[in-house]
């Protein structure tokens, strides 16, 4: 046996063993939503997927807006006051 790193299911080839992934020079990615594979040009690996994305970054924007007004309001209070 060769020394080595220790091999487990995500690691079972090298790259440059024979069988492994970049030896058969599969090109892929991985969806943002689930993880399977997909198309080399996409982010998702369907369309349930890109809807779910689509929503999830819609969601994160909207909070982050929020955030933003908050923090102005609190900036705007906070002036008033010590100008008081």
């Amino acid at each position: 046996m060769r020394p080595g790193p220790a091999r487990n299911a995500h690691n079972a080839k090298g790259p440059g063993e024979p069988g492994g992934a970049m030896a058969l020079g599969i090109d892929h990615r991985h969806c943002k939503v689930c993880g399977k594979t997909c198309a080399p040009g996409s982010e998702t690996c369907s369309a349930a997927c890109q809807e779910k994305r689509d929503a999830t970054i819609r969601t994160r924007r909207f909070y982050t807006n929020v955030m933003y007004i908050v923090i102005a309001f609190l900036v705007i209070v906070l002036a008033i006051n010590f100008i008081r």
